[in-house]
């Protein structure tokens, strides 16, 4: 994947962020236009991702909706799935699965963190099964956070 795709990644899920906390507070795009001093246009273009909202912006953004920045960017930078969704692309996955992971990297992005938790070590029993059709042993916290 190239830093550009990164990028573009990166600024859709700040401006799904931007929208998801916007909506929460019931304040329609030319609301938080006015506020911050940008156009409804660029509204749009920051929520869609298609134009990269500035840092300086997303203070101004933030204090509007009354949440921090950490609510637009936490967990987007450290979550690696989305990058390797794309990596495994360029290696020639199977887009379909790929389409299936990644929204599910989309909804776990969105869940809190002991959500995250409990699905995270869900997956790793599930990932521990046998070949042999065996079910996988359950695994106790020390296992768990060994591969942490």
């Amino acid at each position: 994947m190239t830093k550009t795709a990164d990028r573009r990644l990166l600024d859709r899920q700040i401006g799904w962020r931007i929208r998801g906390c916007r909506r929460r507070v019931r304040m329609n795009q030319q609301a938080l236009a006015d506020a911050v001093g940008v156009t409804v246009k660029m509204v749009r273009r920051y929520e869609s991702g298609l134009t990269p909202a500035p840092a300086s912006l997303l203070l101004f953004i933030a204090r509007t909706l009354s949440v921090s920045i950490n609510d637009l960017v936490d967990g987007i930078i450290e979550d690696e799935g989305a990058f390797a969704l794309a990596e495994a692309r360029l290696e020639g996955a199977d887009l379909e699965g790929l389409k299936d992971a990644q929204g599910a990297v989309i909804g776990f992005s969105r869940l809190r963190t002991p959500l995250r938790r409990a699905l995270t070590d869900l997956v790793a029993t599930l990932g521990q099964a046998r070949e042999d059709g065996a079910p996988a042993e359950p695994m106790d916290d020390e296992t768990a956070n060994a591969g942490a």
